[in-house]
């Protein structure tokens, strides 16, 4: 290939390459998907301590629970 096709290949790459990363920098996509994904990580966070919080709750109920049904006899017909 002549040099001059090849400068304008070149020339012509840089051109769609500035203007996909133009269209993307003026595109309210990308902040729609942050905003979610921001929300998601703190519902997340939220889910996890409110599990540490009654997690030593729940399991002294369930070896009360354990211990109520294991000493009860069962029925038998």
């Amino acid at each position: 290939m002549p040099r001059t096709l090849e400068k304008i290949m070149v020339n012509r790459l840089i051109a769609r390459t500035s203007k996909v990363i133009e269209d993307f920098a003026r595109s309210e996509d990308g902040n729609v998907t942050i905003d979610w994904t921001v929300l998601l990580g703190g519902l997340v966070g939220l889910c996890l301590a409110v599990m540490a919080l009654i997690g030593g709750s729940l399991v002294a109920f369930s070896d009360r629970a354990e211990v109520e049904l294991s000493s009860r006899e069962v029925a038998q017909y």
